[in-house]
């Protein structure tokens, strides 16, 4: 049913009630019109102008304006050179959904093994940069052996390219939702030594990605990015870094309960993981070498 604009209605009951006083003043009798009355009343044209006109103004002054986020700068965020290229996951079909599903609870036994940062660096573990919000912090995986239990385990390991469960099981970083010991484990960044994008998890719906031109330098605390003056082979090395035109492929997988992604499991971005004051601005980018810790404006360090 069509909405009725309330004060046209209203207006047009004036209208017909002056029109109807004006009839029972000269007949001497008082009638009120009822709404879907067989009695049909003329309206002229100016009349009908004047309606339109009020019922214009009165939804004109009504308008909602769209309302204005507040994102907190995750619309800043991006990750690598293929973020954000891809729309919804894709559906699965069910012998797919069970192969990722069994690919993915495999994790569940890195979390049990190194379920905060002071776990990971107990065993080894080494950051790959500086906490960053959307992303978090990358430690490197400890070198220890993560046993799979027989139920686990894919009834029938792959054969077309994709992660087999003793890769899934040794994840190239520990991603920490924060940069303090007692930070808890919110993801994994997986990499693939491949000159294309690799078959991955199954399913099409695992999003690799690379980066380019990046200075990076190794010290005994882990890598560090260094803002060299151009992205140059030169440039890097006169900083006193070394230049990697483009990283192998890598992939984020966000299977922590408390750390999943809205925007899907392998999500370039997770907006699960914020800086500490809730937001997911980080300092600009021509002085991110001056924090190797944290990235976030509110914890920058």
């Amino acid at each position: 049913m069509r909405r009725r604009n309330p004060l046209a209605l209203a207006v047009v009951l004036v209208v017909l009630a002056a029109c109807s006083s004006d009839d029972d003043a000269a007949t001497g009798t008082a009638s009120t019109p009822e709404l879907g009355s067989s009695a049909s009343t003329s309206v002229d044209s100016t009349t009908m102008s004047t309606i339109t006109e009020h019922a214009a103004e009165h939804d004109a002054g009504h308008a909602t304006e769209p309302a204005v986020v507040d994102d907190k700068g995750l619309a800043l965020l991006s990750n690598g050179e293929m973020s954000h290229e891809y729309g919804p996951d894709e559906p699965l079909d069910a012998e797919t959904r069970e192969r990722l599903a069994q690919q993915l609870a495999l994790t569940r036994l890195i979390a049990a093994r190194f379920p905060t940062l002071k776990d990971a660096r107990d065993a080894g573990s080494k950051p790959a940069g500086a906490f960053g919000p959307g992303l978090g912090i990358h430690m490197s995986m400890p070198a220890v052996t993560i046993d799979i239990p027989d139920s686990m385990r894919s009834a029938s390991p792959p054969d077309n390219g994709e992660l087999g469960d003793e890769l899934i099981v040794r994840p190239g970083n520990l991603l920490y939702a924060g940069s303090d010991d007692d930070s808890l484990l919110a993801g994994f960044m997986y990499l693939a030594m491949t000159p294309g994008e690799p078959e991955g998890f199954a399913g099409p719906n695992d999003h690799w990605h690379t980066h380019g031109s990046l200075c990076l330098e190794q010290t005994p605390d882990g890598i560090e990015t260094i803002q060299a003056a151009e992205k140059t082979p030169e440039a890097c090395e006169a900083a006193g870094g070394f230049f990697v035109a483009q990283t192998t492929y890598m992939v984020h997988v966000w299977t922590i309960p408390g750390y999943e992604s809205n925007r899907g499991v392998f999500s370039d971005v997770n907006p699960a993981i914020a800086c500490s004051d809730g937001t997911y601005y980080a300092v600009d980018r021509a002085i991110t070498d001056r924090y190797q810790l944290n990235k976030c404006r509110a914890d920058a360090a």
